[in-house]
């Protein structure tokens, strides 16, 4: 999203947070990611990855612009909405930390963890058909079988099975110990980026979605405190990719929105990584690549000043558009709801975009606009007790339950890390992943969880782990 305005808004800092509080602002972030991974290594039988992927999803949209926006030799055009608005996102975060890490488990009763996990021979026909599913909605959304009435939403729903039939293959391959696997997963997931630039033109969601494989990868083999130093290489190779590809984003957006052939979408993506370029953090193109499109915090500070009286915010507006869009397009063809911003940033910012820009507004954006500070804070306290929720269960139903109630909270916790979209796209995802994962159970029928026969199973057999 690139700004359509510039303003000097250096002359106002002193307007702002001072120094300290805002390098405790930046602190409480990795505060948080610790503890998001600490979780992890302090529950065998529990999670699958989620609360971390939400965090990381989270701080590449709010945390490396508050961070490149602190840089001594960097100055931001949008410095004042910039530094309120990431004000607004940590506190929104701590809200979501204790949702996630004090909410949260007084709803969840956890399992025995000394029970021994399930191996069922079933598990390789589940693996299969997620990753049917999920390849197939692909293919069949890269030949434009998105323009269907709501065709869009059930190809969204199927693509994210693949990505918990990956997980599934991650998982299966940590009880056989088998390397192989574990290797085609992880690269399955490292090339969907590759895969959404060449298809789609878009590097984001390829990226968001590997996230999810990666902290799902850590969740199930925990590696040790030292692998976490591998964070810093990887994060930095991820910013250079990053800046290459925004290099030459339209060059290859051209190609493929133009509808240029596979072989010269192919080409242009190896033409732009031949030509790599290192993140080079005193390189103002590169900073300025990071502050136009990973940088959410502006919107909300420009929210802050622009919304000055109680009638001016939306009072649920959007939320209950979220319930609207529950409603198939076949059913309601003339629905005036669709994903994506619907122009609310320019109507709660009074920005102006040029026409066609589509602008994501973001967890923190939305609950502001809608109630303010206060609807930020319970907003992301519920979102955090969701997500926890969403990922203990799934870890449960992995270990101890069934395929198909692991695949469908795996989808509802995909579907909460929308973290740059809105609620008109979570919701009705949110519901399709019950439908779509009610119907699989409907054809394949699978055995009781070992959760509901637990009075039949004799925990205290030793259950040595592979």
């Amino acid at each position: 999203m690139d700004y359509p305005f510039d303003v000097v808004a250096d002359q106002r800092r002193c307007e702002h947070m001072s120094e300290n509080l805002y390098i405790l602002c930046l602190l409480a972030w990795v505060v948080i990611g610790v503890f998001s991974l600490t979780i992890i290594w302090g529950h065998q039988g529990q999670g699958t990855g989620l609360v971390l992927a939400f965090f990381c999803n989270m701080a590449l949209i709010h945390w490396f612009s508050g961070v490149i926006t602190f840089f001594p030799w960097y100055s931001s055009a949008e410095y004042s909405t910039t530094t309120a608005g990431f004000g607004v996102s940590t506190a929104g975060m701590v809200a979501f930390a204790i949702g996630c890490f004090g909410f949260a488990p007084l709803f969840f009763h956890a399992e025995d963890e000394m029970a021994p996990f399930r191996m069922e021979e079933s598990d390789s026909k589940f693996l299969r058909l997620f990753l049917i599913i999920g390849i197939a909605s692909l293919i069949l959304g890269a030949v434009g079988a998105r323009q269907i009435p709501s065709a869009a939403a059930i190809l969204s729903g199927g693509q994210a099975f693949g990505f918990a039939g990956i997980g599934f293959g991650i998982w299966q391959s940590y009880l056989h110990q088998n390397r192989k696997q574990l290797l085609l997963c992880l690269a399955a997931a490292a090339a969907f980026p590759l895969l959404t630039l060449i298809l789609q033109g878009f590097l984001g969601f390829g990226v968001g979605y590997t996230i999810i494989v990666l902290c799902f990868f850590v969740a199930i083999y925990r590696p040790r405190w030292t692998m976490v130093l591998l964070v810093i290489p990887v994060g930095y190779l991820a910013l250079s990719v990053f800046v290459t590809y925004m290099r030459d984003r339209n060059d290859i957006r051209s190609v493929v929105w133009g509808g240029g052939r596979m072989e010269e979408r192919i080409n242009q993506a190896e033409q732009t990584f031949q030509q790599f370029e290192w993140f080079d953090p005193l390189n103002r193109r590169h900073l300025d690549d990071i502050d136009r499109r990973l940088n959410y915090n502006w919107m909300v500070g420009a929210a802050m000043a622009h919304l000055r009286t109680p009638n001016d915010f939306g009072k649920g507006e959007t939320l209950w558009m979220g319930v609207l869009a529950i409603i198939p397009r076949v059913l309601w063809p003339d629905k005036p709801i669709q994903a994506g911003s619907m122009n609310f940033v320019s109507h709660y910012t009074g920005v102006k975009f040029a026409e066609g820009t589509s602008v994501g507004m973001g967890l923190i954006f939305e609950f502001y606009v809608n109630f303010g500070i206060y609807g930020v804070l319970i907003g992301m306290l519920i979102v955090g007790t969701l997500v926890r929720y969403a990922d203990c269960r799934a870890g449960v139903e992995l270990r101890w339950g069934s395929a198909i109630a692991f695949a469908r909270w795996f989808l509802i916790g995909e579907f909460l890390l929308l973290v740059g979209g809105s609620i008109i796209e979570i919701v009705p995802n949110l519901v399709l992943a019950v439908v779509l994962t009610a119907g699989l159970r409907y054809l394949y029928p699978e055995q009781p969880s070992i959760r509901l026969m637990e009075d039949s199973v004799d925990t205290s057999t030793d259950s040595s782990q592979p």
